[in-house]
Parts: structure tokens; C-alpha cells; sequence
């Protein structure tokens, strides 16, 4: 029977985590092709440029003739195959030994997430890509030329390369940014390794808005930019981009290449939809994901820092921050709550705040005892502060490592599972996870009776509601 209840509850917490990150992202899909179907592309959405934009050939010396043939792209089995192949091909007046395809998408849009399902081509010089240009751009023969739009030369228009893969590099794919700070040889530019690029499907994401753009391969994200400047030559990105799906050939094709495919399960744009832009709320609530919320009676902030490779000073650990609420340069005192760590529970107004711990009380800026400066992935701005945000919930922050982001294991906060600083529904699914599977995590141990059981998941409740 309590197996039974255990997984119930189970069952019940996950549909509500589903939910839960549903609502949260508010990506409403907005345009997509699923590649149903047999034979030729949907020409509703897709166009084939096949127009040799210098008269003679394409740009990077590439060697291939795209043509809007059924042998070079096609829709079978449910996915969309984009094909480059060896063979003597005459159209324009030039004759090129090798064909593919280059389609254009006729969507075009302005900020949202992208998703392509993808399993690459390989061989020495082919060179697949995923990519994005401006819908302005001026290109012989693009298709948002064809429709009156080109006005604009690249780099100017901006290229946003989601996916590109070198067969000279096999399996590792790269995504790029070419604007006129910085083109050609770009160095706004990330990637990583994908062992199975040519033989597996993976999922190729951008997720782009005002500020970034975000590039992942299955949810592991390897390149962010977010220029320090925001102009036409860093951003060109607040117009409407296109998609283009295509295989180039290199000079450099290995001779023994005779064809191979891009197989695309699906493209899916999703746009951000505020789900709370048209929501006005009681006196005492806040919108949160579409419905109107109690805002907590005085929600607080915990501060908690490990001092144990540190040698604490006699005046104590202080956190501080340039916001008067942490109180500037002198800081705020925090406790000393055994086992290497100190902390601070404090009412905050909401609104993101920079700071620092401190080890020992000075009451000037340029004193000692301030953390180093910490490193790229937790630092923010000039001074590599610690940065957070504050809504009306409460909020823990830490242990962290004096001088460092990484979650102190020394003491482990009772109830935050996957150690990431908050409690919530998340920590309930990892505490069900524990216990179906007979393990023990000092963490999970709420109650702290030395084991993990249903009780210690109705704690983990009570804890968040009660927050």
C-alpha cells in the first residue's frame, strides 16, 4: 500500500513539474515543418535558390550547383533529405561536378526559439549548415530578393549560423555570429563535440531574444553572445531573420566523395508569449505564469558562504553590496552557524543586486578582505560581483565557496537535493527518485531521522507552500 501511495505521488508530482516548466518558458509554437509525407519539399514553405549569386558560382569557393531537382532534396520516411552528390551538371552556362541543395525558408521572423532534429552528412569537404541571414539581405536570387526586400549587403544584414559542420572536422559542430564588428573569420563563435553528428539525430537550438542569442546541441548549450555594445555593427538582429538549410562543397572534396545526406526530422520556431502582459492583479497579488498569485507576507533572501579554507577574521564574515540595502561598503554581518558556515537571512525589496562576501568589517571600498575576483561563469560586470535576482518568494543563496560559485559540500541544506541553492518541486521529484530507488542523501533527509521516506516528501510540501 504505501509503495502504491509512493508512486501515485509520484506520478502526480511529475505531471506538475511538466506543467510547471510549460508554463514557465511560454513558447508557443508559431510555424514549423514536420516533413510528412513523400516526395517533393513543401513549396508553401520552402524555396530553392538555385541562382548563382557571383554568375559564375557561389561564394567561399564552394564548387557544387545547387538545383531545385527531387534527386538533391526530398521528403521521405518523414524526415526531409538534402543530398549532395558527385555527378557532371551544367545549368547557367557553367558546368560544376557535384550538386546539392539550398533552401530558404518563406517564414521569416523577429526573436523566438528554433529547433532542427538533424542527422549530418559526412565526407572530407562537405560542409552542411543550418543557418539564419536577414531578410533584407540583397543576394542575387535569395528568395526574400525575389519578394522586393533586399536592401541591405552582407554582413550588414547579419548571418546567425546555428549549425555548421566541417567533413575536414568530423563530428564537430559550431555555431557563429557574423555582423560587421566581426565576419568572415569571426570570432564570435562556440561548439562542441557530437560523437555521433553523422549517425544519430540531435536536436540543434538557438534561442534568441533582444538581449542574446543562446546556442545548444540537446539542451547542452555552447555558445552565448551578448555583445558588450549593442549597435548595427554588434546587432543586427531586431529585424526578421530566414532559415537555410543546405550542403556546400569544398575545393578540398576528397575524391573518393560520391554523395551524401542531411536528414532533418523536423524545424519548429517557437515565439515568447507574456503570458501575463494583459493580467492585472488584486492589491497584495503578482502574475505568475498567467494567474494572479498572494505575493508572501515579508519573503526574505539567505545569504550562506563556507569559510573553511579560509582564515576567518576576528570581526566576522559580512556580505556587501553597493545597493543600500546590503548596506555599501561596511556590509552586513553574518552568523556563524558552525561547520565552516555563516549566514544571513534579510527582508529585500524586489529587484537584482550585486555583492560580494567579505571576511572581516572595513568600512571603505578599497579595504581588504573582499573575495577574489570570481570566475567567468558566476562573476558579473566590472568587479565580477555575485548577481541576484529577487521576486516575492523567498530565496537562499549558497553555501557557496568563499571566493568561488561552486555549492559548498561540506554542509549540504536540508531539502535542496540537486544542491542548486532553492528549494522546490524539483528536490520533491529527485526525494521520490531516492526512495524508489533505495537511496540516501543527507540532503533528502528533511526530518532528520536517518532515513528517507513519504515523510520526509510531505516536509519538502510543507517547506515550499509554505514559501
Amino acid at each position: 500500500m504505501f509503495l502504491t501511495t509512493l508512486i501515485k505521488y509520484y506520478a502526480i508530482l511529475v505531471s506538475v513539474l511538466a506543467i510547471s516548466f510549460g508554463h514557465a518558458q511560454d513558447w508557443q509554437l508559431v510555424w514549423s515543418d514536420e516533413f510528412d509525407g513523400n516526395g517533393a519539399i513543401n513549396s508553401t514553405n520552402w524555396f530553392h535558390q538555385t541562382q548563382l549569386p557571383l554568375g559564375w558560382g557561389w561564394y567561399n569557393g564552394e564548387v557544387q550547383h545547387y538545383t531545385d531537382r527531387i534527386d538533391n532534396s526530398y521528403v521521405s520516411n518523414g524526415t526531409l533529405k538534402i543530398v549532395a552528390k558527385k555527378e557532371t551538371y551544367t545549368d547557367q552556362g557553367h558546368t560544376k561536378e557535384y550538386t546539392s541543395a539550398r533552401l530558404n525558408s518563406k517564414y521569416a521572423f523577429t526573436y523566438g526559439k528554433v529547433e532542427i532534429r538533424a542527422k549530418l552528412p559526412q565526407g572530407f569537404g562537405t560542409w552542411p549548415a543550418i543557418w539564419m541571414l536577414g531578410k533584407n539581405i540583397n543576394e542575387p536570387g535569395a528568395y526574400w530578393e525575389t519578394q522586393g526586400y533586399g536592401t541591405t549587403p552582407w554582413p550588414a544584414c547579419g548571418e546567425v549560423d546555428i549549425m555548421e559542420h566541417w567533413g575536414s572536422n568530423q563530428n564537430y559542430v559550431q555555431s557563429a555570429i557574423h555582423t560587421p564588428s566581426s565576419y568572415g573569420g569571426t570570432v564570435n563563435l562556440g561548439g562542441q563535440y557530437i560523437s555521433t553528428a553523422s549517425s544519430q539525430f540531435h536536436i540543434y537550438t538557438i534561442d534568441w531574444s533582444a538581449q542574446e542569442m543562446i546556442f545548444s546541441v540537446d539542451g547542452n548549450v555552447h555558445y552565448t553572445y551578448d555583445p558588450v555594445i549593442y549597435n548595427s555593427d554588434t546587432w543586427p538582429f531586431d529585424s526578421e531573420l530566414y532559415l537555410l538549410l543546405n550542403i556546400a562543397i569544398e575545393p578540398s572534396i576528397a575524391a573518393s566523395f560520391t554523395e551524401s545526406s542531411m536528414e532533418i526530422d523536423y524545424v519548429r520556431v517557437y515565439e515568447y508569449q507574456d503570458s501575463c502582459a494583459d493580467i492585472i492583479c488584486d492589491e497584495g497579488q503578482t502574475c505568475d505564469n498567467g494567474d494572479c498569485v498572494d505575493i508572501p507576507i515579508d519573503p526574505t533572501v539567505t545569504f550562506l558562504v563556507d569559510m573553511q579554507f579560509e582564515d576567518v577574521d576576528g570581526t566576522g564574515v559580512y556580505v556587501s553590496g553597493a545597493d543600500p540595502q546590503l548596506a555599501g561598503p561596511s556590509g552586513l554581518l553574518m552568523s556563524d552557524q558552525g561547520n565552516s558556515i555563516w549566514s544571513l537571512t534579510i527582508p529585500i525589496s524586489p529587484g537584482t543586486y550585486t555583492y560580494k562576501f567579505r571576511n572581516g568589517f572595513y568600512d571603505y571600498w578599497d579595504g581588504p578582505g573582499w573575495e577574489p575576483d570570481l570566475p567567468a561563469e558566476c562573476g558579473f560586470g566590472e568587479w565580477n560581483d555575485r548577481q541576484f535576482t529577487f521576486s516575492n518568494t523567498d530565496l537562499v543563496l549558497g553555501p557557496y565557496y568563499f571566493g568561488s560559485c561552486e555549492l559548498s559540500e561540506s554542509d549540504d541544506i536540508l531539502g535542496d537535493v540537486n544542491a542548486d541553492g532553492i528549494i522546490n518541486v524539483i528536490d520533491i521529484v529527485m526525494t521520490v527518485n531516492l526512495i524508489l530507488s533505495n537511496d540516501y542523501d543527507v540532503a533528502g533527509d528533511v526530518n532528520e531521522d536517518g532515513q528517507l521516506n513519504i515523510l520526509d516528501v510531505v516536509t519538502l510540501v510543507n517547506i515550499i507552500l509554505s514559501n
